[in-house]
């Protein structure tokens, strides 16, 4: 079987500005509509799930939002690699993509 390396793809220019717009919310839980909703579940093993429905995501690809949110959480932990090892989910879906998945979110 051939073996391929995944040629990763440069972050987009709108990357840095939307990742510092999720930091924000994150810290401080606004109320505006358009905000990011976000989920983070802890399980009993210390992994750690995130969830964004934002419908600013746009035409990013689901590997640049989980980028992007990644990046949002490294920041939330003062730039603490080792809280990024808990991550095993980083999704990041419009409130339509959601609808279509049947994630629900009280």
């Amino acid at each position: 079987m051939p073996i391929a390396k995944r040629v990763k793809r440069k972050h987009p220019p709108e990357s840095a500005a939307l990742c510092e717009e999720l930091v924000a919310e994150w810290r401080e839980a606004g109320g505006d509509p358009s905000a990011p909703t976000i989920v983070e579940e802890h399980g009993s093993n210390e992994a750690v799930h995130l969830y964004v429905l934002w419908d600013k995501w746009g035409d990013l690809s689901y590997q640049e939002r989980g980028a992007i949110i990644l990046d949002a959480y490294k920041e939330l932990h003062d730039g603490e690699s080792s809280a990024l090892l808990k991550v095993t989910v980083a999704l990041g879906v419009t409130t339509t993509e959601a609808a279509r998945m049947g994630l629900e979110i009280e």
